[in-house]
């Protein structure tokens, strides 16, 4: 298990949150594509108004899938 897992299971957040401003190859951004089956997107924040370009990207945590 990950670092992140770890916190999640201990502190149960609601929600986790991907910054694109902090970005730059971040684990971050791993994390999320590496366990979609335990975060939903809800929300999307995104630089240009074709929203190409994602910015903040608000997952919902299954608290389920990390008993």
């Amino acid at each position: 298990t990950t670092y992140a897992s770890e916190l999640i299971k201990e502190k149960k957040p609601k929600y986790y949150v991907l910054d694109g401003l902090e970005y730059a190859g971040c684990a971050n951004e791993q994390y999320a594509a590496m366990n979609q089956d335990k975060l939903k997107p809800v929300m999307a924040f995104f630089l240009d108004k074709e929203k190409t370009q994602p910015i903040y990207i608000i997952f919902e945590i299954n608290q389920l899938a990390y008993q």
